[in-house]
This record gives structure tokens, C-alpha cells and sequence, in this order.
């Protein structure tokens, strides 16, 4: 099959005649029903030729190609929608956390039990945790524990100075 290099193998080969061509796309069309005997129903043309131009324009390996090319392009559009979710999750895990903070440096037991206090930085982090991918995993444990254990420390000594 003769190649351009601007031309996708699903698209017109050069050469190819237009009802060869209009027979691979339905052919491409009918999906995993394909068969060269319902193109040629389809097409009114006999199964023989259809059979020719199938061998002749490669149609397996076009399939094939195509397949992988949309594929590929589904692929990129997961990532891409993944990344942006990471995104949108680390800015509610940093409001939460800027919230929770906030909480912190004004905690007041009447307003937020520490539990609740607690519940937020639990939740902040373990939205952190999801989005974040820079650090290790082992990095992102002991940042959650150092935080959570300097806000344990905080509590107790608030519990101390109340007996």
C-alpha cells in the first residue's frame, strides 16, 4: 500500500480509488461487526472485489491503526481530565486546610470540639493525599503525622492549662 506521510492510514491512501475507499470506511464503520461480505450487501458490490480492495489497501492493518490512534486519544483525554481533577481537588484540600489552620491559631474550645478540629485536618489531608503526586508516599505519612501530632500536643497542653 503506498504511504504519504500526511496521511493517516485510515484516511485516502494515495491511489486509492474512490469506491475502494468509500468500502473501507464503511467497512471501518460497522465496527466489531465487520465483515467483507455485509460491505458488499451494504455497497451492492460483489464480495470479490470487496475482498480485493481489502487486501489490496491492507484494511486489517488500517483497522488496527485506527483502533490504537483512538485508543491513544481516549488515553489522553483521561489523563488530562485526571490532572484536572487533581487540580480542582488541591484547591478544596487547601481552603480546608487554610480553614482547619485558621481554626487552629483561634481555637477556642467552645466554637469546635477537637474532634471536629480533628475531622477538618483529617479530611484536608487525606484530599491532599489524593491530588498530590510530587511527594512520596512515605513523605506525605509524616507530613500528615507531624501535623496531626503538633495539633494533639496543642490540645493537650490547652487541657493542661484548664486543670
Amino acid at each position: 500500500m503506498p504511504k504519504r506521510l500526511d496521511c493517516k492510514p485510515w484516511e485516502r491512501q494515495p491511489k486509492e480509488s474512490t469506491q475502494a475507499y468509500e468500502a473501507f470506511k464503511t467497512y471501518l464503520e460497522m465496527g466489531d461487526n465487520r465483515s467483507h461480505v455485509k460491505v458488499g450487501l451494504k455497497l451492492g458490490k460483489s464480495t470479490t472485489i470487496i475482498d480485493r480492495w481489502g487486501s489490496a489497501w491492507n484494511w486489517q492493518q488500517r483497522i488496527r491503526e485506527h483502533d490504537i490512534f483512538i485508543q491513544t486519544e481516549a488515553d489522553k483525554k483521561l489523563i488530562k481530565s485526571e490532572k484536572d481533577r487533581r487540580i480542582r481537588l488541591g484547591a478544596i484540600s487547601d481552603h480546608i486546610t487554610l480553614f482547619a489552620m485558621e481554626g487552629f491559631k483561634n481555637f477556642n474550645a467552645k466554637d469546635m470540639t477537637p474532634a471536629e478540629f480533628l475531622a477538618y485536618m483529617r479530611m484536608a489531608v487525606a484530599l491532599n493525599n489524593t491530588h498530590r503526586t510530587v511527594l512520596p508516599k512515605e513523605a506525605e505519612d509524616r507530613e500528615a503525622n507531624d501535623l496531626l501530632g503538633a495539633m494533639l500536643l496543642a490540645f493537650e497542653a490547652e487541657d493542661n492549662d484548664d486543670g
